[in-house]
């Protein structure tokens, strides 16, 4: 798109990529919450003691950016939420101030412990890296990103800060259940439909031998789970790699009409009778 076609206020073709990635315009936003409101312009404008609808066009456009008395009006008596005041502000170029800071902080914090799962649901379940702040907010340690775990591993695995934090959530079983389904749709569904998966094999192999992993699956009633009291060779596995007491797991599920089976060993983990 030429530079001429930009809206004026947009300064260079980047800009306006970033505007579209980063979120929706002031114009937009006003533009949603009249509509959520059932308003039409013209009692837009008595409500907003403007002269004409000209003036609410022109801001919903995004050819005119109201000053700050005006853009004060527009949230209050146009209902934004508090979500909706903060990103006005960011999109006018002024940052809240710490008492607005503080307000919203508090009135999150209350919230934070119950969005923990869908924060971490955000994340792409392979970890190749993580900022510091994310480290702190999810407890990880460097040392647990150095082999670049799945997420589920960190999940279930009792050693990590990760799982410690999450098991003072509340609702633990519940939540460890979604995770192992969401795990079923994007891991074994999606990779795991060719025999030759040896990554999906590896990784469900590390994640059996953790005993609530095994419990937690063995709990969606969908998946079996034996002991070899002897070894055999099996999916081109040396049988003196595959010691008695080793897993072996029978996937058998049917997701969107489709039925997936497939077999696995897991050659770790503590005998289970």
């Amino acid at each position: 798109m030429p530079s001429s076609s930009l809206p004026e206020r947009l300064t260079s073709k980047g800009e306006a990529i970033m505007r579209s990635i980063m979120g929706p315009s002031f114009g937009t936003l006003v533009r949603n919450v009249r509509k959520r409101a059932g308003w039409t312009q013209g009692e837009c404008c008595l409500l907003l003691e403007l002269s004409d609808i000209n003036s609410l066009s022109d801001i919903e456009r995004d050819e005119r950016l109201p000053e700050g008395p005006l853009r004060m009006k527009v949230m209050k008596r146009l209902g934004f939420t508090r979500e909706e005041q903060g990103w006005a502000h960011l999109i006018c170029g002024e940052m809240p101030t710490e008492e607005e800071i503080t307000r919203w902080t508090q009135a999150l914090s209350e919230h934070i412990q119950i969005e923990v799962p869908a924060l971490i649901t955000d994340f792409v379940w392979n970890i190749l890296d993580a900022n510091k702040p994310a480290r702190d907010f999810f407890h990880l340690q460097p040392a647990e990103l150095a082999e670049r775990p799945n997420m589920l591993e960190l999940v279930v695995d009792p050693k990590s800060g990760f799982c410690r934090y999450l098991r003072g959530v509340g609702c633990w079983e519940q939540f460890l259940r979604e995770r192992i389904f969401q795990f079923k749709l994007e891991q074994f569904i999606h990779l795991g439909r060719g025999t030759g998966d040896t990554c999906l094999h590896d990784l469900i192999c590390r994640l059996f031998r953790h005993d609530e992993f095994v419990d937690a699956w063995l709990k969606l009633d969908e998946v079996a789970v034996r002991v070899m009291h002897r070894s055999r060779p099996l999916l081109g596995w040396n049988p003196m790699n595959l010691p008695a007491g080793s897993y072996q797991v029978l996937i058998d599920t049917v997701i969107d009409d489709q039925r997936f089976r497939r077999e696995i060993i897991v050659p770790w983990g503590q005998r289970r009778d």
